[in-house]
């Protein structure tokens, strides 16, 4: 079963920039810039936003070797 929190963490830990994942998933690059700071918890994340980024990350994984 994949942990959300922990794949979400996994992307925003990688090199890819807040700007790239955000013009990717649709998700307002401000947002990303928040939960990648801690300033906004992964938490208390929209779900819509977690399938976003869980897809993306499961897209990106293989390519960019995260």
């Amino acid at each position: 079963m994949v942990n959300i929190k922990e794949t979400i963490q996994k992307l925003f830990d990688s090199g890819i920039s807040g700007y790239r994942i955000a013009k990717d998933t649709g998700i307002n690059s401000s947002q990303i810039n928040k939960f990648r700071s801690g300033y906004s918890s992964i938490d208390e994340m929209a779900v819509k936003n977690a399938q976003l980024l869980i897809d993306y990350y499961e897209r990106v994984k293989n390519d960019k070797k995260i």
